[in-house]
């Protein structure tokens, strides 16, 4: 299993030039540290307890088999039985004690140059590697390469993909730039589920500055916003439709809520704290980002809700698509394109600018298409992701590959031959100047000709 199931892109100058590194604070680490103690502590006293259940149900069926087997005759040894399991704790206790002189243990954790990784703190990722007591060298700096690729220019693109390999799904940040031709993985996000949906917005309810976010919908019913400016994140910024922990007395609250995985996502340009959602109850939810609570639930579809898009212009119209076909759908701000996309591997190109009028379907090679997304800034190049585990990301422009379909129009017409009952004009013999005479065009070439 290898997919992308959804895409989202970053307009320019958007994006940080040089992002920030997540860095703990002493105090935080030490936080981490004892929380991942804790865990561990927790599950080891599972482990023990399963171990002494385990023990104590093992005891009681020999006891119970033994009862059943044992002679009503009795002596009494406790004598030997004390002598025995005294002989028994010596022994032990010398075994202990040769066990540690033969192993050094009581200087074992004094040299602190072959040290093993033994707790978080010593993998964690510095933000300066000067920071990092392991590298050496050159290492510490790093290349110039490395670091001219991690800062980002102004017209510079970022290209969120959700990738899904296997059991691990991450969300990977690209940087594209068309004039360039770039596009590489800038760093990559850790999610704990599989991502069915992105959506970039620029909105933060805690800060009046406009920032670099996207949204993203999976297997829950709850909607988490991820900081795209900072590397190696460890947990969104907010989310939404988080059940509480206190009861919620009144009903209208519950049902503002999706039931199942948020599967599509448009955020409203024009009323930034505008969030829509659909979501496999084939219900619609928009959200106010600025309180965190749903405004209103619609149920237009029968099916699960696959695609939404609001309107370029137009802040009051959202198109909305379900499962009968159609699995993906975006709108140009510039040419009034609109391209859909299905599980047949087609991405059909139309004009909506005078009601929906069919241009063109392309038969693309990255097996059935989940997402295709349009650059807010370069036309009409576009994102696609698939399921062909070789080939599953796309990135192309579609002006291109319609200026191809007319000039292919074109050469067509130009080189058709003329229907009409006069046969093809006769060539002269070619003269051989090598041996004086002429020679005829074989069949294989008459037919050619033809």
């Amino acid at each position: 299993m290898n997919f992308i199931p959804c895409v989202a892109w970053v307009p320019k100058g958007i994006a940080k030039r040089c992002p920030e590194k997540l860095q703990l604070t002493p105090e935080e680490l030490k936080n981490l540290i004892q929380e991942t103690k804790e865990i561990n502590g927790a599950d080891d006293q599972l482990e023990d307890d399963s171990e002494e259940e385990t023990h104590s149900n093992a005891s009681e069926d020999d006891n119970n088999s033994s009862s059943k087997t044992k002679d009503v005759s009795k002596v009494d040894d406790d004598d030997d039985n004390n002598s025995l399991s005294k002989a028994k704790e010596d022994s032990e206790v010398d075994d202990d004690d040769d066990f540690e002189a033969r192993y050094n243990l009581d200087t074992y954790d004094d040299n602190d140059d072959d040290k093993p990784f033994m707790n978080i703190a010593d993998v964690v990722v510095h933000a300066d590697n000067k920071d990092d007591e392991y590298l050496i060298g050159d290492d510490k700096s790093g290349s110039e390469e490395e670091n001219e690729d991690f800062l980002i220019k102004d017209n510079d693109n970022l290209l969120v993909v959700g990738h899904v390999e296997e059991n691990t799904s991450v969300m990977e940040v690209y940087v594209y730039n068309k004039d360039d031709e770039v596009l590489y993985v800038h760093h990559d996000i850790d999610l704990p589920s599989f991502p069915l949906a992105l959506e970039w917005l620029d909105f933060n309810p805690s800060d009046d500055t406009p920032g670099n976010y996207v949204a993203v919908g999976d297997m829950s019913p709850v909607i988490s916003i991820w900081d795209l400016d900072i590397v190696d994140i460890l947990e969104p910024v907010y989310c939404l439709g988080e059940k509480t922990k206190k009861k919620e007395k009144n009903q209208k609250v519950k049902s503002k809520r999706h039931k199942d995985a948020v599967i599509s996502l448009s955020w409203n340009k024009h009323v930034r704290n505008i969030l829509a959602s659909g979501s496999a109850d084939s219900s619609i939810i928009l959200w106010d980002l600025q309180e965190g609570t749903s405004l209103k639930k619609f149920k237009f579809h029968t099916g699960k809700v696959q695609a939404l898009q609001w309107h370029p212009f137009e802040s009051y119209f959202l198109l909305s698509g379900c499962t009968d076909g159609c699995k993906s759908l975006d709108m140009s701000q510039e040419r009034n394109m609109l391209l859909t996309a299905g599980m047949d591997g087609t991405l059909k190109v139309w004009n909506v600018e005078n009601g929906f009028v069919f241009l063109k379907s392309l038969k693309l090679k990255v097996g059935s298409i989940y997402t295709a997304k349009i650059s807010p800034d370069s036309g009409l190049t576009t994102a696609i992701g698939g399921n062909d585990p070789s080939h599953n990301l796309k990135v192309m422009d579609i002006v291109e590959k319609l200026k191809d379909e007319k000039v292919e129009k074109k050469s067509k017409v130009k080189n058709t031959m003329p229907t009409t009952s006069r046969s093809p004009p006769t060539k002269k013999p070619r003269f051989d100047r090598r041996s004086g005479t002429s020679s005829k065009k074989s069949k294989h070439n008459v037919k050619n000709y033809k």
